[in-house]
């Protein structure tokens, strides 16, 4: 499954990961058509092509996300949500920062991650989710089968080092 980038993209991705940490999965169907109905959110299967992409955004739009290169200092399961992972990282500044991704079922051994570098959203208002603070949104992209059930989901990644807090443009 990937997103269109709109407008709206921040409130998108908390929804998304409120949607993965806190949805039991009986509820998921219901809660994809939901978001799929809403007019701002365009959720895309492989089985949709470029027709039914959202309408374009303007440059200035693009802009204002303010995506950012970490490096995965810690990884450990989240203590209080079965889905969530919480991860530290080193966005370059002296005190990093700490994300909680929805991203638990698929990374088995969460010290794995460890010294990986990752794309993240540097802007979006901090939460708190399930009781850990999380100052950001770490990307993935989801792969799902023709009937929109996840099959694997991957933390985007550079293909080679680069500065921590480095910006993604």
């Amino acid at each position: 499954m990937a997103v269109v980038l709109s407008p709206l993209i921040h409130t998108y991705l908390h929804i998304r990961c409120l949607y993965r940490a806190v949805i039991p999965s009986k509820s998921r169907v219901l809660a994809k058509v939901l978001l799929a109905s809403m007019s701002r959110f365009h959720i895309l299967t492989g089985a949709e092509t470029m027709a039914d992409f959202q309408g374009t955004i303007d440059f200035e739009t693009f802009t204002r996300i303010d995506l950012r290169v970490g490096t995965i200092t810690a990884a450990e399961h989240h203590p209080d949500a079965d889905r969530l992972l919480k991860l530290h990282l080193d966005d370059g500044s002296d005190q990093g920062r700490q994300i909680c991704a929805g991203v638990r079922a698929w990374y088995d051994e969460p010290s794995a991650l460890v010294g990986t570098q990752v794309v993240f959203v540097a802007n979006l208002e901090p939460r708190t989710i399930r009781g850990e603070i999380s100052q950001g949104m770490v990307l993935a992209s989801t792969a799902t089968d023709t009937e929109g059930e996840v099959q694997d989901v991957c933390v985007m990644r550079t293909d080679r080092p680069v500065p921590a807090g480095s910006r993604v443009s």
